[in-house]
């Protein structure tokens, strides 16, 4: 079983057996879980669980703050002077090979504001991704697959 699913099962289950639900209960059952799961050995050439624990925060940290910036792109198109849309549906090819890694990555570039995940290639080799406004299809290519994409294969493949 994928250990950061694990991890997740025992903060829930830490949730279930202490009876109080919250976000601090929750965070003391993840801690407790990393520090259960830490002891346990690493299967093969699976990557040690603590590494990837750090990516896991470091793609929450890199999605926050793309969230934010994406907001503020959005607000300055609308409230400016400037309304000359250049809309784009851009190929951007992926290095994924799990279905769960596609999905997230398709869902994360939709959670973000001003772009819309369209479809995955049928040889699964890229994604289609709509966006409200772009200057290049070069430049949000290189945004997805060294941002998002390489994220997600950090924590996922």
């Amino acid at each position: 079983m994928n250990r950061v699913f694990s991890h997740v099962l025992l903060a829930l289950g830490w949730v279930l057996m202490t009876a109080t639900v919250s976000v601090e209960n929750f965070i003391a059952g993840l801690v407790f879980g990393a520090l259960m799961i830490s002891l346990l050995p690493a299967k093969g050439t699976e990557k040690r669980y603590g590494w990837k624990l750090l990516y896991v925060l470091s793609f929450l940290g890199y999605f926050t703050v793309e969230v934010v910036k994406a907001n503020v792109r959005l607000i300055r198109f609308v409230l400016g002077p400037n309304t000359t849309m250049r809309p784009a549906i851009v190929r951007v090819p992926v290095d994924l090979k799990s279905d769960l890694a596609l999905t997230v990555l398709a869902n994360v570039l939709t959670l973000t504001p001003g772009t819309l995940s369209l479809d995955i290639a049928e040889s699964r080799d890229a994604i289609f991704v709509h966006v409200i406004d772009t200057e290049s299809a070069e430049a949000l290519r290189r945004e997805v697959t060294e941002g998002f994409a390489r994220r997600v294969k950090e924590i996922l493949e």
